[in-house]
């Protein structure tokens, strides 16, 4: 009322004309719109993008300028964190809304689009502990506390090869690297780094492959055919058909084949067969898992573990041929790939998260969780003698972790590939310490090695655990223990 000296509003209705004064602008707006134009600025700039309602915002110091800590997650029942956009004068801004229900802030300060509050780290560690499930160790981006040593240097690429298709699956034998792609598979020797062979073995994609080097055989799946390959022969040897549905996965230790992909009602997911029998019988021993849809598999002594679309990491008793319960909490999306490192399980899913698992009969033995990429997690593998592990993204990036006091540090990104990256294999130690090869679906393949000076990133580690580094006797025992393979 105090702001309307008067108004002119003239309309036309059926039944005649009437008059409504018109608001004149009132001196006492402009100092209301500057100080809301001044708030503004303050929350981000004048384009910031609006935040929904019912969000929570929080001014963390400690983070400020980290481009990568965009998020929490992407769950219909979690929480997600977005980034406002970047002010060089404060802290950096985030907010957290919840997709389930508004709450209601009272010593909040309110405007006409969103609910905002400002809290510190405390606060946002708090929130975190809540959205891990009591206790857990969990990052935006685990760059963000995972930083120590991080180096895009530490990696170089030594060679590409084109496939000329999209490589679904690498295995490596010898001074041999064998990849798949549609219908073929081919050898490459790590040598010449040039091309073999090329075998026509199959009518359709060829997801995965395995090999058993005991007998140098080669398994490659596509559907639900299996086909067994001499190596030095490169002649088919046997052809297993046993799956109803199409193979995602093959893994071979010692003289037993495990093959999974997806189940049904009156069939299984998995088949375990026993390679000793190969010339007398093409019939699974064991016929598992009926209703599931099976990404990864991964044995560990007497047990199998294997990643399903039901967001779970599940597990098989090899000697009672019985289920074990399932490790929980489980992803928020399908689990696609799964590693051993330093006596850790870890697990890769499509909800773009790591969790590093505690291999031992408890049933919450979850110790760290990591936002680790920005897409889907496609592959894992890990090098056992340097405890690395290497993880492969649909963006087409790949890093290099550290498993170490529960908890994995990110030690490199790679700009890798243009496209997904659908299989990384770990290469022997004759070529070079930490080798590794990638395949993606931009039809190249690419070989890996770590730089010339592998202790720099240990030297980052004493350094950031506060520690010397100039003490001869503990850079000696770190070499050795480095070296000694």
């Amino acid at each position: 009322g105090s702001f309307v000296q008067e108004m002119s509003i003239v309309g036309e209705t059926p039944v005649g004309k009437f008059h409504v004064p018109k608001a004149k602008a009132n001196p006492m707006i402009k100092p209301y719109r500057e100080k809301r134009k001044e708030e503004k600025m303050k929350r981000g700039g004048e384009d910031a993008p609006a935040l929904p309602k019912g969000s929570l915002e929080l001014n963390i110091p400690s983070l400020e300028g980290d481009k990568n800590s965009r998020l929490i997650r992407q769950s219909p029942f979690i929480p997600t964190i977005h980034q406002r956009q970047p002010n060089p004068a404060s802290a950096t801004k985030f907010s957290i809304e919840s997709p389930r229900r508004k709450t209601d802030f009272s010593n909040s300060m309110i405007n006409e689009r969103d609910f905002v509050f400002q809290r510190n780290m405390d606060e946002l560690n708090q929130i975190k502990s809540l959205v891990c499930g009591g206790g857990t160790n969990y990052t935006e981006n685990a760059l963000e506390e995972s930083n120590i040593g991080y180096n895009s240097d530490q990696w170089k690429c030594l060679a590409t090869f084109d496939q000329g298709n999209t490589v679904y699956s690498l295995a490596t034998f010898g001074n041999m690297l064998v990849s798949s792609t549609n219908k073929s598979f081919k050898l490459w020797s790590l040598d010449t780094m040039k091309e073999i062979s090329n075998i026509n073995a199959h009518n359709s994609f060829i997801k995965t492959i395995s090999i058993w080097p005991d007998k140098q055989l080669l398994f490659t799946a596509s559907d639900k055919i299996i086909h067994v390959y001499d190596l030095i022969s490169l002649q088919l040897q046997f052809t297993l058909k046993s799956h109803k549905d199409e193979i995602r996965i093959l893994h071979v230790r010692d003289n037993i084949l495990f093959s999974a992909g997806k189940g049904g009602a009156s069939y299984g997911a998995m088949c375990i067969w026993d390679l000793r029998q190969l010339g007398s019988s093409t019939v699974p021993i064991e016929e598992r898992e009926k209703n599931q849809d099976i990404f990864a598999l991964r044995p560990k002594d007497d047990i199998l573990f294997y990643g399903c679309r039901t967001h779970q990491v599940r597990r098989l008793d090899l000697r009672t041929m019985d289920t074990m319960a399932s490790f929980e909490p489980p992803h928020f999306d399908t689990v696609t790939s799964l590693a051993l490192v330093n006596d850790y399980l870890v697990s890769g899913s499509r909800d773009k998260n790591l969790k590093l698992w505690k291999v031992d009969t408890a049933i919450n033995n979850l110790k760290f969780t990591a936002y680790a990429h920005q897409d889907w997690i496609n592959t894992l593998e890990s090098d056992e003698n340097l405890g690395y592990l290497y993880s492969g993204s649909r963006d087409g990036r790949i890093k290099v972790w550290c498993a170490e006091r529960e908890k994995l540090r990110c030690l490199t990104d790679l700009n890798s590939h243009q496209q997904a990256v659908n299989s990384i294999i770990r290469l022997d130690n004759p070529f070079g310490r930490g080798m590794f090869a990638s395949g993606s679906a931009d039809r190249t393949i690419k070989i890996w090695r770590m730089s010339d000076d592998p202790m720099a990133i240990n030297r980052s580690f004493l350094q950031e655990e506060g520690q010397t580094i100039s003490n001869s006797n503990t850079l000696m025992e770190m070499e050795e223990s480095n070296f000694n393979s």
